[in-house]
């Protein structure tokens, strides 16, 4: 027959099995202490005791930062929301220089909106298109005649039917006389 102890103990066990955690794939560090501060523009984060080596930075007597393994903005980085840079072989931009006519070439299998835009390097939006893309290939002429020698860059985004980019690249063009 069982000892109650043991039956107990058993038991006791048993409930806190349902309770425990393996592995977290979640960057972490014990802190003695530490916190934030946001402000317009800014976001701060210390941390207290998580290294064994650490370096302390002393202010006019008023403040001491000590550094250490933070993973800064690990709330808001994920896989969901990195954005690639298209291939070399996906977009192909010629010729550079140009007198008149650039051709843009994609050639990316991903399907989704496509948004296009020529600027100079004042920023000024001179041209630009949107349409939707089938991922079978592509080519869009512009026509740069009109516009005075320099460098322009064009901006290529593919974005997918809900909005969020999937791939993004910029170009810089030159157009001659």
């Amino acid at each position: 027959m069982y000892c109650p102890k043991r039956l107990l103990a058993l038991l006791v066990l048993f409930l806190f099995s349902f309770n425990g955690f393996s592995q977290s794939i979640t960057p972490s560090t014990l802190n003695v202490s530490g916190n934030s501060y946001h402000s317009p523009g800014y976001y701060f984060e210390w941390s207290i005791g998580e290294m064994s080596i650490v370096e302390t930075f002393a202010g006019n007597g008023t403040f001491v930062v000590t550094n250490g393994v933070l993973q800064p903005l690990t709330n808001i980085i994920s896989p969901t929301n990195l954005v690639s840079v298209f291939l070399k072989p996906e977009i192909r931009i010629y010729p550079t220089p140009t007198k008149d006519w650039v051709y843009i070439n994609i050639m990316t299998p991903r399907q989704g909106n496509l948004q296009m835009k020529l600027t100079n390097m004042a920023g000024q939006v001179l041209w630009s298109k949107a349409s939707l893309y089938n991922g079978q290939g592509s080519i869009v002429p512009i026509n740069l005649a009109a516009y005075a020698a320099g460098n322009y860059t064009i901006s290529i985004e593919l974005l997918m039917r809900h909005g969020s980019v999937i791939e993004k690249g910029s170009y810089v063009v030159s157009k001659i006389n």
